[in-house]
């Protein structure tokens, strides 16, 4: 028979110490302290100079004698560490400095009582939205998990191992709620897990070009999921600027130059380069008016002709309210006959490759006049006198209007 002492049947709250010692070569008897201590790490020295706490049995084994027997320990606290040991002496009181034997060698055996699940492992490497994903949680004697709350739409928990895996569909932080199941009860964590959004995709991978000196310029780039925009090489003409948080390419042209460069779109999860050109020609600018008036002589069918005019424009045209029956050519010429009278309020935009430059008019159309020519009433387009040489426009015209002769208004 050897000498030992071991621990076996662990509970939640109770344990079997199973001891051996030999006294067969001696004719002296042999008395064997067992102790169980609370706690690990713990020194043959720190276990018996406490054993007003510590000792738990003494037996006594006769001259010549061996043993071999058990002891129960109960109301033992879960999930906790125990320290045990025997020490054998001539006396039948214990005194440390009489021991000549103990068992285990050094140092004392230990043995952990069952209990709940405890957690060791809640990290979670970060998962990215579209990619395919596997990690997951760990508790020391769980024997399942449960999902309470939290879960990011297309991820899965196994509640065999805990593994969390799938193919997340959204992004951002998420907070995941697991209990740890086993015979004795559950212990609940929350795991946080944070979802990268797919790497940049372009959306719009183009600029505009050519733009001109002096020439507002307002264009861009975009891609989803893009954080932030940068030149990875090259450079901007001179004048323009990139907004780092939209792709926005911005600013006024100073300088006849061609750039090429390239435009990174980055988040956390990758980064998308394209290369792009921008040329600046010098000599144009958007139209500046150099006559931005209009005769206000409206009046319902009765045909118009004035003109508007504006530096190197390419193009001109109406924008608002403008008269039913007039008309713009590309010359500035407006031209017509208007139909409706009353107030209206428009823009005449001149245009070229530099940009648009915008003249607002506020016109009233007044009612017109008719005459019978045989057949039917007709606009009448002129009114004329006999100034006793020759037929000159009649200025103004008046009414009766019972009282008095006033302006007719035509």
């Amino acid at each position: 028979m050897s000498d030992s002492i071991t621990a076996s049947n662990i509970t939640n709250n109770s344990a079997t110490l199973n001891y051996e010692a030999d006294n067969s070569t001696s004719s002296e008897t042999m008395y064997l302290y067992i102790f169980l201590d609370l706690g690990g790490n713990k020194t043959f020295d720190d276990i018996e100079s406490d054993a007003a706490n510590t000792l738990i049995q003494t037996r006594g084994i006769g001259p010549g004698q061996t043993l071999s027997d058990s002891i129960s320990v109960t109301n033992l606290n879960q999930n906790s560490t125990y320290s045990f040991m025997w020490s054998a002496t001539r006396n039948s009181s214990f005194d440390k400095t009489e021991v000549f034997r103990r068992r285990p060698l050094n140092p004392p055996g230990e043995f952990v009582t069952e209990g709940v699940p405890t957690w060791t492992d809640l990290s979670l490497a970060n998962a990215t939205a579209g990619d395919s994903y596997s990690d997951g949680v760990s508790a020391d004697r769980a024997t399942s998990y449960t999902l309470v709350s939290g879960m990011p739409a297309g991820l899965s928990l196994n509640t065999n191992n805990g593994t969390i895996f799938g193919t997340p569909t959204e992004f951002g932080s998420f907070s995941i709620v697991i209990d740890a199941n086993n015979q004795y009860g559950s212990l609940r964590a929350t795991a946080p897990l944070t979802v990268n959004p797919p790497a940049p995709q372009w959306t719009d991978q183009t600029v505009a070009s050519p733009t001109f000196i002096d020439a507002d310029y307002s264009d861009g780039v975009a891609a989803t999921y893009a954080t932030s925009y940068s030149i990875s090489s090259g450079s901007l003409p001179d004048g323009l600027s990139l907004n780092t948080s939209t792709g926005a390419i911005t600013g006024t042209p100073t300088t006849e130059e061609t750039q090429n460069f390239t435009i990174q779109a980055t988040n956390v999860t990758g980064t998308i380069s394209t290369g792009l050109q921008i040329e600046v020609q010098s000599g144009l600018a958007p139209p500046t008016f150099t006559d931005d008036t209009l005769s206000d002589d409206l009046r319902v069918l009765i045909s118009y002709s004035d003109s508007v005019s504006a530096t190197d424009a390419d193009s001109y045209a109406f924008s608002g309210d403008p008269i039913p029956g007039l008309s713009i050519d590309n010359s500035g010429n407006v031209t017509g006959t208007p139909t409706e009278q009353g107030t209206f309020d428009f823009d005449i935009d001149a245009t070229n490759a530099a940009g648009t430059t915008s003249a607002p008019f506020s016109l009233t159309v007044k009612p017109g006049a008719k005459r019978f020519d045989g057949t039917d009433f007709v606009a009448v387009t002129t009114f004329k006198r006999y100034d006793g040489t020759e037929w000159v426009d009649v200025l103004q015209t008046k009414r009766y209007d019972g009282t008095d002769w006033v302006n007719a208004d035509l």
